[in-house]
């Protein structure tokens, strides 16, 4: 019933259910339910109820009755190849993009980390849009004129990307556009669809949909015992926070809600563990960031400096990377300027505060000290270990194109001389 409740939020209200469904993770459910929707979506549009009411009209029980019931169910047997694409091919190559896209992320974490809740939002969201297209298509198309059935048969897929773009923006540091970027440019993989196929005409063999069993037996144990410790850790936050005086319980909560999407409820859980203990200076750092994604730079300052005031080495001193980026994005270069050299002053070989304090630089119109430090960017990040170059790349090929319009620019302005 519970997740009845979640197909029908899709239709409400997206995010919520997306980010609901990635919480709970039903994979299983969600499978089975994608799989009926398309199956019944097929007996709509191959006009299967219409055959019944004639069929039941005329009283007819003889082979050509059983004929025409055997071909739509034969019909219904392809539902499994969308399924089986969507899960094996479109989500997992999604998730490859979304991860090059996201700062400080690999696709490869990502894949692993994300791909259950991926697949359980992405079957889900399915679900629901051809369910909903189901109800439509008995009422209004005409499985009996090709090109009904050729408009029909796109528009619950057209529809479907809407919700599927949404499932994945809760992921941490995707966003919308991020999501739809990533969806968008997984797109030819639509050329693996008649692998799907393929693989989803062998899955109905009795003696392969036997051995999968014993195989995902125990990938579905190992996925069961670790959604079920997931669990129990949040129900154990949830009971400490029943204690008034215990602020951490608070916090912990906080962070997993905001990992999981759910920023205003984190955000409160944060505010109470300030109200328990005004000193938790990770709960102002983190209601700061929230404040800065927003763009309540003010809001974001205050709480920044009441970190500071707390622990000015904050978080490895990063409290000073976002005090400089939330003044750099306010458009206060000077105070961005002072809190990003601070910042470089003990991390001097973090490419993101190098980068940003030459971005800040640059808008001050002091290009020389800017240009030296994207090519200090450049340095540490191509002299870097291989995890940590896969960390940073982002700043070396922002670092490098800045380098490059800055040298097209004073070209143009030499030759203009």
């Amino acid at each position: 019933m519970a997740y009845l409740n979640q197909l029908v939020r899709f239709c409400h209200d997206p995010l919520g259910a997306a980010v609901s469904i990635r919480s709970s993770r039903p994979v299983g459910v969600a499978f089975f339910t994608a799989l009926g929707a398309t199956v019944l979506y097929g007996f709509v549009l191959g006009g299967l109820p219409r055959d019944l009411m004639q069929l039941a009209q005329l009283g007819s029980r003889d082979v050509g009755a059983i004929s025409i019931l055997f071909h739509h169910i034969r019909g219904g047997m392809r539902a499994l190849v969308p399924i089986v694409f969507l899960v094996g091919v479109y989500v997992p190559v999604t998730l490859l993009i979304l991860g090059a896209l996201i700062p400080r992320d690999r696709p490869r974490d990502l894949l692993r980390r994300e791909f259950g809740a991926s697949v359980a939002t992405s079957l889900s969201a399915w679900a629901a849009v051809f369910l909903v297209w189901s109800v439509l298509a008995l009422l209004l198309a005409d499985p009996y004129r090709p090109r009904s059935v050729a408009i029909w048969t796109m528009s619950p897929i057209v529809g479907f990307v809407v919700p599927y773009v949404i499932g994945f923006a809760p992921i941490p540091g995707a966003g919308f556009w991020r999501a739809a970027l990533a969806a968008f440019l997984a797109t030819p993989s639509l050329a693996l669809l008649p692998v799907a196929a393929w693989a989803s005409y062998l899955a109905m063999s009795p003696f392969v949909l036997i051995i999968l069993f014993f195989i995902f037996r125990g990938v579905w144990r190992d996925w069961s015992s670790t959604r079920d410790a997931r669990l129990r850790y949040e129900q154990n936050l949830k009971a400490a926070t029943l204690n008034e005086a215990d602020s951490e319980a608070h916090l912990n909560l906080g962070i997993v809600l905001e990992e999981r999407g759910e920023i205003d409820e984190a955000a409160e859980r944060y505010r109470t563990a300030i109200r328990i203990n005004p000193d938790e200076a990770d709960a102002h750092y983190r209601l700061g960031r929230i404040a800065r994604r927003a763009g309540r730079y003010a809001e974001a300052i205050d709480c920044f400096n009441r970190v500071v005031g707390i622990d000015e080495n904050h978080a490895q001193h990063e409290i000073w990377r976002e005090v400089g980026a939330t003044y750099l994005e306010a458009g206060q270069l000077e105070d961005a300027v002072g809190a990003f050299e601070r910042y470089v002053s003990t991390r001097s070989t973090d490419a993101e505060g190098l980068f940003l304090l030459g971005i800040a630089l640059s808008r001050l119109r002091r290009y020389d000290e800017a240009r030296e430090q994207m090519l200090t960017v450049v340095e540490i990040v191509n002299s870097a270990p291989a995890f940590k170059f896969r960390q940073e790349q982002r700043w070396l090929h922002e670092a490098e194109a800045y380098l490059k319009q800055n040298e097209s620019q004073m070209r143009r302005g030499t030759e203009a001389t």
